[in-house]
């Protein structure tokens, strides 16, 4: 007796049951070992290691379909086939065999009639009445794929394949959320990529963008080693499968966040141990992972690979995650603070958010999205370029005439004027511009921040500023903003464009800075009418070192002062030394003395 006709005996019985002795959840590891090996592209050692488990040998179906699907994407069907006609002369009409071979079947009609016959010999042959099932979906025949279906019970390994085949038949019925919540634990947790495959065709079909993502972020990541991929690109593949998961993750503790991303980090080959970084903490409602590299470990390496990450939480507005790419890392001292900031340049943002800001000051240092700011900068210029060359006189300023009788706030087009005569002013590029002013406002929150960090934040007289920014300005952090730009417009560096940037959004309602830079532009008019200067729209005939005089002397009537003028001018020299500057800003115009009116 040969050995296949003795395992006939063994696993079926003379009766030629369709159930194996050992089970198909016998061959869970074998299962997914092979899934490892199809995950890393890795398809002749998956062939390889399925040699011994051929279904001759192993009597497993799902395993043999995997062998089988191997091997016909490398052309050797004709092989696939001679095998089983071998194994068929030597077991006549076994039913694993028969559908083997019908699978196998090139032709739809005559695969659909094969699987047919084949069910209705053996209705209680798994594969075959899931064969005939998808082929019928595969053909349109959808009320057939229905009541053939039924209700078969999963027999081990079939048990990925029969949930994917329902998935498809409750999809068609347009209830695709629970199509894919069938498939959710073998596409997320088994790892079955025909199972990922499919949840992403089903999302994708149904508008799911969100689901899609998702998939496709798995299958990226899955795929990591299939080619060369250098750090960055193994850790943007981490962080994009966190945004995908993102919806489902997103109420989660941050911590918890963290321990999956170390989790994809380690799967796509990249840096991890986010959970053993410091955190920042703000009285409790507030915590933000210690972006700067001085520390090392995982937050240098990914800094290397122009890699930065800003993760946080905060009450009332949940986690928030922001991966900087492309970035340049500049350390500078900064006078009154023992330790080092960071100015961060990037390039591009991966984020789960809807949005990542231009810039921002959230730890000891901040950052300069480039990408963002060189867009805007962009529509900026051509704006510009058109209204100089349609109106050549546009420069002029405004008569005392025409200003005799408008409000204090009307401003006659004063931003366009004051940009035009910067611009005139020195050799620097409206994108240079754009990057010095950037700088200088992200730069003017240090004051407060790098206190807090460095000695707590004050509860009582912080909770006083929250309370009457919001009722004043009508957001709880609108004083910040009011702060950091007015001390912008203090640090000297290209005043005028600093003030066209206060009267542009103070002038827009729908700006989100709206109600603070309206209270900049209304306390500097009132401060300046104090000292006898013209109309608010007649301001491009004031010297620029006048501006920066009245913020200072804004900022000493609030209490504060502007900030270190050592500071910002390394700031500066900190862009020219690393390229960021097309041409050198100028030097910083100084405060010239205010005389009363």
């Amino acid at each position: 007796m040969s050995r296949l006709a003795l395992l006939s005996l063994l696993l079926f019985g003379f009766a030629c049951a369709s159930n194996p002795a050992r089970s198909e959840y016998d061959f869970a590891a074998e299962f997914a070992q092979v899934q490892e090996f199809l995950w890393n592209g890795e398809t002749e050692d998956a062939i390889q290691y399925l040699e011994p488990l051929r279904w001759s040998e192993s009597g497993s179906v799902a395993l043999e379909r995997l062998r089988q699907d191997l091997r016909l994407n490398l052309g050797q069907r004709e092989q696939v086939i001679a095998e089983i006609q071998q194994w068929d002369r030597e077991l006549p009409r076994h039913p694993d065999l028969r559908y083997l071979q019908a699978r196998l079947l090139e032709d739809p009609i005559g695969r659909y009639e094969g699987l047919h016959l084949l069910h209705r010999q053996y209705p209680q042959h798994i594969w075959a009445r899931l064969g005939l099932v998808a082929t019928a979906q595969a053909l349109g025949r959808w009320q057939r794929a229905e009541r053939w279906f039924g209700t078969p019970e999963a027999s081990g390994g079939s048990g990925a394949f029969l949930r994917v085949v329902q998935a498809r038949l409750l999809a068609h019925k347009n209830n695709t959320s629970a199509a894919l919540r069938l498939l959710e634990k073998d596409a997320y947790e088994l790892h079955v990529e025909r199972s990922v495959i499919e949840y992403l065709n089903l999302a994708s079909n149904s508008g799911n963008n969100k689901e899609a993502r998702r998939a496709r972020s798995e299958l990226n990541l899955r795929r990591v080693n299939q080619r060369p991929r250098d750090r960055a690109e193994r850790i943007d593949l981490a962080f994009q499968r966190l945004i995908g998961e993102w919806p489902h993750i997103k109420d989660l503790s941050l911590e918890e966040i963290l321990v999956k991303l170390d989790q994809w980090a380690h799967q796509a080959g990249a840096p991890a141990g986010w959970t053993k970084v410091p955190r920042y903490s703000l009285a409790g409602v507030a915590q933000m992972v210690r972006p700067e590299t001085d520390a090392g470990g995982v937050t240098a390496e990914w800094a290397k690979a122009g890699r930065y990450l800003l993760a946080g939480s905060a009450y009332g507005r949940g986690n928030e995650l922001h991966l900087l790419r492309g970035v340049v890392v500049m350390r500078l001292d900064w006078p009154g603070h023992v330790n080092p900031i960071e100015m961060v340049a990037s390039r591009g943002v991966f984020s789960p958010q809807n949005g990542t800001a231009q810039g921002g000051t959230v730890f000891r240092g901040f950052y300069l999205r480039l990408d963002s700011m060189e867009r805007g900068a962009e529509r900026l210029s051509q704006a510009l370029v058109k209204m100089r060359t349609n109106n050549p006189e546009f420069a002029t300023s405004p008569s005392d005439t025409l200003c005799a009788d408008l409000g204090p706030l009307e401003s006659l087009q004063l931003p366009t004027r004051l940009r035009l005569q910067s611009l005139e002013a020195t050799a620097s590029s409206v994108r240079d511009l754009e990057l010095v002013h950037l700088t200088m406002h992200e730069a003017g929150h240090l004051g407060e921040i790098l206190t807090w960090l460095d000695e707590g934040l004050p509860l009582v007289s912080v909770g006083a500023k929250f309370l009457s920014s919001q009722m004043e300005l009508g957001d709880p952090l609108l004083w910040l903003e009011y702060r950091a730009q007015l001390r912008a417009l203090a640090s000297g560096w290209q005043p005028r464009w600093a003030f066209a940037e206060i009267l542009d959004r103070g002038q827009q309602p729908s700006d989100p800075y709206y109600a603070a830079y309206r209270s900049i532009l209304r306390d500097l008019v009132t401060l300046a009418e104090h000292y006898g200067w013209p109309h608010l729209a007649q301001w491009d005939q004031q010297e620029p070192g006048k501006i920066v005089a009245l913020a200072r002397e804004l900022l000493r009537l609030h209490g504060l002062q502007a900030g270190p003028d050592q500071g910002t001018d390394r700031l500066i020299q900190q862009l020219v030394d690393f390229d960021l500057l097309e041409n050198s800003p100028g030097d910083r115009f100084l405060p010239v003395q205010l005389n009363q009116g």
